[in-house]
């Protein structure tokens, strides 16, 4: 899984802009309203190609072959 970043910058008026790496589908938004809180106004959303990838999810199953004793 590639690593995951949030990148926050704050211009001279105070505009918070938030930028996301590694991230697939909603869960960048997700991940920056749990940084910055559910007050935040989202004014304005660019979705990256990133955003359209859909998310694989790996599951591992283990089988335990046990014997009699």
């Amino acid at each position: 899984m590639p690593e995951q970043q949030i990148i926050i910058t704050i211009d001279e008026q105070g505009q918070v802009n938030a930028k996301t790496e590694g991230f697939q589908g909603d869960s960048c938004i997700t991940a920056v309203v749990e940084l910055l809180g559910e007050q935040i106004n989202i004014k304005n959303l660019k979705k990256s190609d990133e955003y359209y990838q859909s998310q694989t999810v790996k599951a591992v199953n283990i089988v335990e072959n046990k014997r009699g004793g």
